[in-house]
């Protein structure tokens, strides 16, 4: 079965409390593969300690790398 591929919307508290953490634990149904945030030096910040591959500044922009 193909992985879900996952991006978030805002790197705030919720994300990085919840969302992330339970994202990865589901590792073999889903594979965060990009965060958006109007900060990108922030959501840059999270992707390397998360494996994340893909950053955007402009939500919009995530659309074309999940599912």
């Amino acid at each position: 079965m193909k992985k879900l591929r996952i991006g978030i919307i805002g790197v705030g508290g919720i994300a990085l409390g919840r969302h992330i953490p339970s994202f990865l634990q589901l590792k073999d149904l889903c594979e965060i593969t990009a965060l958006s945030d109007i900060h990108v030096e922030h959501a840059q910040e999270n992707a390397e300690k998360y494996q994340i591959p893909h950053v955007f500044s402009d939500y919009h922009d995530l659309f074309s790398v999940v599912d």
